[in-house]
Formats: C-alpha cells, structure tokens, sequence
C-alpha cells in the first residue's frame, strides 16, 4: 500500500466516521427528526467536516509526530476520531435540546424551526419527574408518575408509554396502587395525556 492510498482511507475514515458518532450521540441526548438516506448521508459529512475544522490541530499533531506506517498511527488516530466525535456530539447535543441557537436568533428577529420534532418528543425528553393522568378511547383514566424509570416511546409511528408506578384516585386523593409494578398503555388507546407539575 503506497502513502498516498494510506492517506486515502485516513481521510475517508475522518470525513465519515465522526459525523455518524456525533449524529447517533445527539440522537442519544434528544429526540431527532427523520430524514431520507441522502440527507442523512449530507447531514454525517456536514458533522465530520464541522468536526475536522474544531479538532484540526488534533489530527495534524498526530500526523506530524507519528509514523503514518505505525500501528500506533492507525490506533491513536482511530481513538482520536471517535472521542472528537463524541465530545462534539455531547456539545451540540446539549446546545440543541437546551434550544439555544432558536433563542439567540429570536433576539434578533429571527424564528427558526424547533429542533424537536413533535410536541410529544419535547414534553417527553425534558428529563422532569411529573404526575401524569392519560386518558384511553373507552374513556378512564389512567393516573401515575413518569419519571427515571419510565419510558414514551421516540418512534413516531408507535407512540406507547410506560409509567413505573400507577395511582387510583380517591376523595380527591392520588394514592399508589401497590400491587402494579407500573403500566404499559397500548398507543392505540391514548387520547391524550395530561401533565401535572411534580408534588411531594
């Protein structure tokens, strides 16, 4: 393998890797919305050229001071992409569910589209522990915490929940069925669902 094809796959592995690591963990972080294979395709490379631009002095350090027929070389370089790759996607993932970029650009006039996709995916990922009370097609109510332990689903064609303790009221009092380890609801039996702020 000569230098130049070497270099090849270097570059190739630097231009695609990060971005797919920095997508898959802002993914992690918050919801995303869907997109076709060319977009994801764009969005990757996007992510990766964004990564090179914040962490050339990296990659040049590394490429000036070890031999790039190493196995050192391919090793550090590898570490290298994959930790850039994850400390940009924290960044941009914390930027992003913290809605940053849309309240800057609010002070100056200017209305950007939310960067979560649905109302569902923004209630849901907000990380709060709350009271919830959901109402099914048949018309009960369904009373309980949704908290660390619980789940709603990100899939935009199957919306379920899971809420890890499950309340009866009585008297105007919510009181903790203690013979249910939480409830699983079927998305096609949500009608909707409200929120009550978190109480002792």
């Amino acid at each position: 393998m000569i230098i130049d094809s070497i270099d090849t796959v270097v570059y190739t592995f630097q231009f695609i890797v990060p971005g797919y690591v920095i997508s898959e963990v802002i993914g992690a972080i918050m919801p995303r919305k869907k997109y076709s294979e060319g977009e994801r395709i764009v969005q990757v490379i996007g992510y990766s050229v964004f990564n090179m631009g914040v962490w050339y002095w990296l990659f040049k350090l590394i490429q000036n001071h070890i031999d790039p027929l190493s196995v050192w070389y391919w090793l550090i370089n590898a570490v290298a992409v994959i930790l850039t790759g994850v400390i940009v996607g924290f960044a941009l993932g914390f930027i992003r569910s913290k809605n940053l970029f849309c309240r800057l650009f609010q002070k100056v006039g200017i209305n950007l589209k939310h960067p979560i996709p649905t109302a569902w995916d923004y209630k849901f990922s907000d990380g709060q522990r709350q009271w919830v009370e959901i109402t099914v097609t048949n018309g009960k109510v369904l009373r309980g915490i949704f908290s660390d332990h619980s789940m709603a689903s990100s899939e935009s064609e199957y919306r379920d929940i899971y809420l890890e303790e499950l309340y009866i009221k009585k008297e105007g009092e919510w009181i903790k069925d203690e013979r249910t380890e939480g409830v699983w609801i079927n998305p096609e039996e949500i009608r909707y669902v409200k929120f009550y702020k978190w109480r002792n």
